[in-house]
């Protein structure tokens, strides 16, 4: 009997399971492991991603992190006082942005962006299918367009303008209100269209609220924020303000270290043409590209230990969220080898060892069936490191030999079950020769190709001695819709290699129901989806992801008194 044949193939990426550590959020089915998240009202959605993950900082330190710029003119209040003082808030933009007009430096300008939607910000319409429209955006002058007013995707900043006091993000009562949560979320939607946009290390904000101003400055590890000053009476505004645009682009927070290729340079061309052609190797990144940034991009030019490579604009979208890791992954072309390799740039935990380190590891062991690491470091420059409430994270580089299909793209269910039994393989191998647990097994971390198997994503592994490994951070790793029961059900215990084996039946029953041919409807088939697999968002989510699973595979499929193939301690 001949292969079964799945049911469709990955045009258009669907949500899908999550990349760890754990959020309320889904990934699609690619090998980079996109996420996506479950719609909701944008604010809420972008509020609850943030929850503790912002930092008091004192008003000086702030202005710190900041060179001092001589030369400011002496403040006057007198505009800013009869601004504070009007009803309505788009009154004060325009009178606004002529009282600020001289803490600028010359080629700066303040624009009023309230009436126009972000002309790039496909992170913002990814939160909430509309696009974001902020007060006010601080441009170059050189790089501000008036066809494309609001444009997060050459914008230094937005301001955000409010005047009823239960709009503060942090108010002084103890309970949160409920317009302070959608204010954050606001906030956050504003810093991440930025972040998601341009190469950036930080991004800045100022909030207004009558007479009060705060002043915020995100990171990948969170967001650090100011007590609320007079900024009629007080002039950290404008210090800050002439700071910041008399800065360079790296103290600025954005990333030179990706540096823009011009139409002009005699390598451009060639470049281009190269990189677009991999992406039309594979369509399903070419169908992500193209959704996101259109047809159209800037190539940059990035070097990794010595090594110079070239990339487009990532192919996964990992890096819309606001904090965490930040994942981007590039098709990268190394023109002096004439090869095509894949770019991955995430921001890692400074505690462990790299993942380069954990390539070369299993490489040295032997271990078939996981891509070759080229190359791979922590990138050296101006705020490459971060830290927020005690999180350091470190921005970092590393270089694969190959560019893979995701799990969507295989043409039956015979080579869907060889490229797992290949990802089986590697695992084994990886636990049996040199003692690393893998830890987030997921459908997006098993691609193949050339029709082999491989298993990536090795950031959460670990070194396993004889003694159970601890949980290494506050968040429990894993992508939640593929998680063991025991994990769910008590969070704090220990990720063994069970947990590992169980993900991997997991991937395979959620693929099988999804692609594989089956006499149920397409709407039985999503309603099980969605049952078993979604994240519902509730408090008790684990619980009922670990009910759900009891559910699918039977109450003593895993931890009977008979079970003989995954036994508690293994």
């Amino acid at each position: 009997m001949p292969p079964l044949t799945p049911r469709k193939r990955l045009h258009e990426p669907e949500p899908e399971p999550a990349s760890t550590p754990i959020h309320n959020r889904a990934t699609t089915m690619h090998g980079a492991t996109s996420s996506h998240y479950v719609l909701d009202r944008a604010h809420r959605v972008a509020e609850k991603e943030m929850r503790d993950k912002y930092e008091k900082i004192d008003m000086r330190n702030f202005l710190d992190l900041l060179p001092e710029a001589k030369g400011m003119l002496a403040v006057k209040y007198d505009a800013l006082v009869n601004i504070a003082q009007m009803k309505a808030e788009m009154q004060q933009y325009a009178p606004f942005i002529t009282a600020m007009k001289d803490y600028l430096s010359p080629e700066w300008v303040l624009i009023n962006t309230s009436n126009h939607c972000d002309a790039s910000s496909f992170s913002a319409k990814y939160f909430s299918l509309s696009a974001i429209k902020p007060d006010i955006g601080l441009y170059e002058a050189s790089k501000y367009n008036p066809d494309s007013t609001t444009n997060s995707a050459s914008v230094e900043l937005f301001g955000e303008f409010k005047v009823k006091k239960h709009d503060d993000p942090f108010p002084p009562a103890k309970t949160l209100p409920e317009s302070a949560k959608d204010t954050r979320g606001q906030i956050t939607l504003y810093l991440n269209a930025i972040q998601a946009a341009q190469q950036r290390t930080r991004v800045f904000l100022f909030f207004i609220l009558g007479d009060q101003c705060r002043l915020f400055c995100h990171l990948h590890a969170g967001t650090q924020y100011t007590d609320p000053f007079n900024h009629t009476t007080m002039p950290y505004l404008h210090e800050f303000l002439w700071r910041l645009t008399h800065s360079s682009p790296a103290d600025r927070g954005h990333d030179v270290t990706m540096e823009p290729v011009l139409p002009c340079d005699p390598i451009y061309e060639e470049v281009s043409q190269v990189l677009m052609a991999g992406l039309q190797g594979n369509p399903n990144l070419k169908a992500l590209h193209k959704r996101f940034y259109g047809e159209v991009d800037v190539v940059y030019r990035v070097v990794v230990n010595l090594c110079t490579l070239y990339v487009y604009q990532p192919f996964t979208t990992t890096h819309l969220y606001p904090v965490g890791q930040g994942t981007r992954c590039f098709v990268a072309f190394d023109h002096e080898n004439w090869h095509l390799m894949l770019l991955k740039d995430f921001w890692r935990n400074w505690k462990y060892d790299s993942e380069y380190e954990t390539y070369k590891a299993l490489e040295c062991k032997g271990v078939s069936h996981v891509p070759h690491a080229l190359a791979g470091e922590d990138i050296a420059g101006c705020f490459q490191q971060t830290e927020v409430l005690g999180i350091k994270l470190v921005h970092f580089r590393l270089v694969l030999d190959v560019v893979g299909e995701p799990l969507t793209k295989c043409i039956s269910m015979h080579q869907f079950a060889q490229i797992i039994s290949d990802a089986l393989q590697a695992h084994y191998e990886a636990y049996r020769k040199a003692g690393v647990l893998h830890r987030d097994i997921s459908s997006g971390n098993i691609i193949f190709f050339k029709s082999r198997g491989y298993l990536i994503d090795w950031e959460h592994s670990i070194k396993v001695t004889g003694i159970p490994p601890a949980a290494r951070t506050t968040e429990r790793t894993g992508t939640w819709q593929f998680m063991s029961i025991k994990l769910l059900e008590d969070p704090d215990s220990p990720h063994q290699v069970r947990d590992d084996l169980e993900s991997f039946f997991y991937v395979m029953l959620f693929m099988a129901n999804r692609y594989a041919s089956a006499p149920l409807t397409s709407i039985h088939m999503r309603a099980y989806r969605n049952n078993k697999f979604s994240w519902t968002g509730a408090l008790n989510a684990f619980r009922e992801g670990a009910t759900g699973k009891r559910d699918t595979i039977g109450p003593d499929a895993f931890f009977g008194a008979g079970t003989h193939c995954i036994s508690r301690n293994s």
